[in-house]
């Protein structure tokens, strides 16, 4: 303990660092509460790194202890460290990308309890995800299941949704494709009412985004949430979003509705399949373009076996003959292959 004790006072911080990333491992060994004062030092280290390991190790250190010795030592610090000027304090540094605060307060939740959360992580919460580097913000939405699970997101959802949506229009796309990412987290944790009404609109707007990948993503995240919040949700707010693209003057755009319900259309009711989305399939078989003709022949291949209704398997497979004598080679080549068993 003496070592330990000289360690933690070494005017090296390379020394302080590493007994501060072994914190944990020496508190089984020598008790967590002899341990704690040197903890609690870490935290105020007037090095940004040994404060940055010693967060980290937070989660760990306090599964050690009980509620009030956390409440009362370890919150109160994380709550100043959580307005701290340097940024990597407030989330990682890299090149080891040690995570700091952000992404190690959230599963304190589960150590203190309901009252123990409000009274102290959802101050830090509130603080963060107001923070101005999406660096900060970002590593809150992937731990936020770890505050749901005990107190709940309805208590957070304006604070959330604010956050969410500067997110979601940063200049970056790639930081704008990481908020869709952590959508699906949000529909498993909010449920259908309270998705629709906080996030929905935002869900699908990135169908709009100028940015490919953007657009692509989004595509794949409609399907991961339709699996979560159902057909009804999907054919209610889904389908008329996807379908306003039929008249879109760029016909990036206009393929967009094709590829979405190659992917949701297994996911979707025998009656929306038959009575909306096979209309508006065969609607675009018209287009001008050659790329949205044979995307409208992907998407048959995917539908055909779908359906039960025996007229329009007929329609499908006319439809299929016809552009297999299109016009556009890749037209044909992509028909004559969906057609193919």
């Amino acid at each position: 303990m003496e070592f330990v004790q000289s360690a933690a006072g070494d005017k090296s911080w390379r020394i302080r660092y590493i007994l501060a990333e072994k914190i944990p491992d020496l508190a089984k060994l020598l008790g967590s509460t002899n341990l704690l004062p040197i903890f609690v030092k870490f935290l105020q280290d007037p090095e940004s790194e040994v404060k940055v390991i010693t967060t980290n190790r937070a989660a760990k250190f306090c599964k050690l202890l009980d509620s009030k010795a956390i409440t009362a030592n370890i919150l109160p610090h994380l709550v100043t460290l959580s307005k701290d000027p340097i940024v990597h304090v407030r989330r990682s540094f890299t090149p080891n990308r040690v995570e700091a605060l952000a992404e190690n307060v959230l599963p304190l939740a589960g150590l203190v309890g309901a009252a123990g959360t409000k009274a102290h992580i959802l101050p830090i919460f509130l603080t963060l995800i107001k923070d101005t580097s999406a660096d900060v913000r970002l590593p809150l939405l992937k731990n936020l299941e770890e505050l749901n699970k005990v107190i709940g997101v309805e208590n957070i959802s304006d604070s959330l949704m604010g956050a969410i949506n500067q997110l979601a229009g940063d200049k970056k796309w790639r930081v704008r494709m990481t908020v869709i990412d952590y959508s699906i987290i949000m529909a498993k944790i909010m449920g259908e009412k309270l998705f629709q009404e906080k996030f929905g609109n935002l869900c699908l707007s990135w169908l709009d985004d100028n940015v490919y990948a953007i657009r692509e993503a989004a595509i794949k995240n409609i399907k991961e949430v339709t699996a979560i919040l159902g057909s009804k949700w999907a054919e209610k707010h889904v389908l008329p979003k996807l379908f306003s693209y039929q008249t879109h003057s760029n016909y990036l755009f206009r393929m967009s509705p094709l590829f979405a319900i190659s992917l949701i259309a297994p996911l979707l009711s025998q009656e929306a399949i038959e009575g909306k989305v096979m209309p508006f399939v065969l609607n675009q078989m018209a287009d001008k373009v050659p790329n949205i003709r044979f995307n409208v022949a992907k998407c048959l291949k995917v539908m055909t076996p779908l359906l039960k209704n025996e007229s329009l398997k007929a329609a499908a497979m006319k439809a299929l003959t016809q552009l297999g004598s299109d016009s556009d080679f890749d037209v044909r080549y992509h028909s004559v292959k969906s057609n193919s068993k």
